[in-house]
């Protein structure tokens, strides 16, 4: 979760929100969510759920940000195989 930090900073900012809005709208303290954007602290996945309601991202955004939908775990599957 090295990038979650930027990662919700540059969303929550996309949004159009202040980290009050932001934290509000996902349910939890301002002091919180300044946490999370500082990178002092991290969320758990039930608040990471909630800050994706709240910012319109997905789960992958936000664990894999950057990336293509998918992308991380398509490299883990094994070639198909053809006859």
């Amino acid at each position: 979760f090295a990038d979650m930090p930027w990662t919700l900073k540059d969303a929550r900012r996309r949004a159009g929100m202040t980290q009050e809005q932001a934290a509000a709208s996902a349910g939890v303290s301002r002091v919180a969510w300044a946490n999370w954007e500082g990178g002092r602290k991290e969320p758990g996945l039930s608040s990471i759920r909630r800050i994706c309601a709240a910012l319109g991202l997905r789960f992958d955004d936000i664990i894999w940000p950057g990336e293509e939908p998918g992308l991380a775990r398509a490299a883990e599957k094994p070639p198909e195989y053809r006859p």
